[in-house]
């Protein structure tokens, strides 16, 4: 999806090349847009209160959806 709107944005943006990094984890993406590693982290979760301070501004571009399959052999799970 990135690698969409990171295309999209450079055809309509003269000059600007958009550099899409190796996933991390939210709190390195995080971490990453406070000390300006980065102007913009994938977070896979809305940010916490701590994790703001003011300098993080939070947008839900897209939801993911997640599916856990487990074998057949695997018991004490359900639904």
């Amino acid at each position: 999806m990135f690698k969409v709107l990171a295309a999209a944005y450079e055809t309509q943006t003269s000059g600007v090349k958009v550099e899409l990094l190796p996933s991390s984890q939210t709190e390195g993406a995080i971490a990453s847009v406070k000390t300006n590693l980065v102007d913009i982290g994938a977070v896979s979760r809305p940010l916490k209160s701590e994790e703001d301070e003011g300098q993080v501004q939070y947008q839900k571009v897209v939801q993911d959806l997640l599916m856990v399959a487990i074998h057949k052999s695997v018991t004490g799970v359900e639904n």
